[in-house]
């Protein structure tokens, strides 16, 4: 299963919908995680 994480589309807003250990967690559970460019962390 693929999961994608989006950017923020609101000015001046840079939070995103998954931490980097959220991301990890995800790859060792098998998924395939695709962070939209320009994302923030």
């Amino acid at each position: 299963m693929r999961i994608g994480i989006p950017r923020e589309r609101l000015a001046n807003e840079a939070r995103v919908a998954a931490t980097p250990k959220t991301v990890e967690q995800l790859l060792k559970l098998g998924f395939t995680v695709a962070i939209e460019n320009g994302a923030e962390s």
